[in-house]
C-alpha cells in the first residue's frame, strides 16, 4: 500500500490510549491492564506469563518465589502509565507491600543489565527473558498468575480502512512464532 504512511511513537500505555482517544492516532499498541478508557476498545494480541527477573547467582534464581519475599529489595519497574507497571503494582499490593522503584525503565535490555548487575529485581513478561542480553534468571511467581497482555487500541467507533490493514498485519505478526 504505497500511498499509506505509518508514524511510530513510543509512549506509555496511558499516553497511547490518549492519542487514540483524541483522534491523533488510529491504532495504538500497548501493554493492557484493566479496561480501556471510555470510547476505546482493546484487542489482545499477546498474553504471556510474568516472572521475577533475578541475577543468575541469586539464591531464588529459577525457583518459584513469593512476590512478598522480594518486598525489601529495590525494584526495576516499567515507566509510569504502562500496563506492565500497573499489573506489577497491583500484584505487589495484593502481596501486602508497595515496591520501591529504584529504576523506572521499560526497555528489556536495560532491565536485564540492571538486574544482572544486582541493582534491583525486575518483574517482566516471558519475552523479556528470550530477547538478547546478559544472562538473568526467570523465577515463577508462586501463588500469583500474573499476566502481561499486549493489545491494539482503537476507537469504539471503529478504525478507518487504512488502520484495518495495520490491524490485520499486527494480528498476523503476533500469531507467527518467533
Amino acid at each position: 500500500h504505497p500511498g499509506l504512511q505509518i508514524a511510530l511513537r513510543h509512549a506509555p500505555a496511558a499516553e497511547v490510549a490518549a492519542l487514540v482517544a483524541a483522534g491523533d492516532a488510529d491504532v495504538g499498541v500497548a501493554g493492557l491492564y484493566g479496561d480501556p478508557p471510555a470510547g476505546l476498545v482493546a484487542e489482545a494480541l499477546a498474553d504471556e506469563q510474568i516472572h521475577a527477573m533475578l541475577p543468575e547467582d541469586d539464591s531464588r534464581a529459577g525457583r518459584p518465589v513469593e512476590l512478598a519475599a522480594l518486598a525489601e529489595r529495590p525494584f526495576i519497574l516499567a515507566e509510569r502509565g504502562s500496563g506492565l507497571r500497573e499489573a506489577v503494582l497491583a500484584a505487589c499490593q495484593r502481596a501486602g507491600f508497595s515496591p520501591i522503584p529504584l529504576f523506572e525503565i521499560s526497555d528489556p535490555l536495560t532491565v536485564r543489565h540492571l538486574v544482572q548487575a544486582g541493582l534491583g529485581v525486575g518483574v517482566a513478561p516471558a519475552a523479556w527473558f528470550e530477547s538478547p542480553g546478559p544472562p538473568v534468571a526467570a523465577s515463577p511467581l508462586a501463588g500469583e498468575d500474573l499476566r502481561h497482555r499486549v493489545g491494539a487500541i482503537t476507537s469504539a467507533a471503529g478504525p478507518p480502512p487504512a488502520a484495518e490493514l495495520l490491524l490485520a498485519a499486527l494480528r498476523d505478526a503476533f500469531e507467527r512464532p518467533v
